[in-house]
C-alpha cells in the first residue's frame, strides 16, 4: 500500500509526460482519489474512441460476495465487483495511477460471467453467498455510492 501512496505522492508533485503513461488495455487497474477515498478500478471495455466502461475493485475482500471475482494482484487480495460498472473517459484514466494488470485467466472469468457465458463465477473465485440486509449487501451500497457520478457519464 505505500507503494501506491508514493505513486499518489509522485502523481501530485510531477509532470508525468504522457508518452511515458502505459496505453490503455482492457485488463489494466488503475488507481484514481474521490474526496480523498482512493477508487481502484479494471478497464472492461471500450465504448468509443473516449470512454470506457469500468469496473470497481476493491481491497475489502471479506465484504465481497458471489457476484464479486476473488483475484491476487501485486501480491494482495482484491475483489473485482462485477456487478458495479461505471464509465471513465481516457483524459481521466490518464491521470489515474496505473496500479497493475489483471491475470488474462481472471480476466476471461469476467468476460464470461458478464456475458452470461458461465451463471455463476466458479467458488473458489468468489465471495460468501448473502442476503438482503447482510454486511455485504450495505458494502455493496457504499461502493455503488462512491461512483455514482461515473454512472451517468456515458
Amino acid at each position: 500500500m505505500l507503494k501506491q501512496i508514493y505513486f499518489a505522492y509522485l502523481n501530485e508533485i510531477v509532470e508525468v509526460e504522457p508518452e511515458k503513461k502505459p496505453k490503455i488495455e482492457k485488463g489494466n487497474i488503475y488507481l484514481t482519489f474521490e474526496d480523498h477515498i482512493p477508487i481502484y478500478y479494471i478497464i472492461y471495455d471500450q465504448i468509443d474512441e473516449n470512454t470506457y466502461e469500468v469496473l470497481k475493485v476493491s481491497d475489502w475482500v471479506e465484504l465481497g460476495n458471489e457476484n464479486d471475482l476473488l483475484t491476487r494482484i501485486n501480491d494482495e487480495w482484491f475483489i473485482v465487483e462485477t456487478w458495479n460498472n461505471f464509465y471513465l473517459t481516457a483524459d481521466h484514466i490518464n491521470r489515474s495511477i496505473f496500479f497493475s494488470k489483471i491475470s488474462d485467466k481472471d480476466f476471461d472469468l469476467i468476460k464470461k460471467f458478464l456475458s452470461g457465458g458461465i451463471k455463476e463465477l466458479p467458488r473458489e473465485k468468489r465471495g460468501l453467498t448473502t442476503g438482503e440486509g447482510s454486511y455485504q449487501m450495505k458494502f455493496h451500497e457504499k461502493e455503488s455510492e462512491i461512483v455514482r457520478k461515473y454512472k451517468a457519464l456515458f
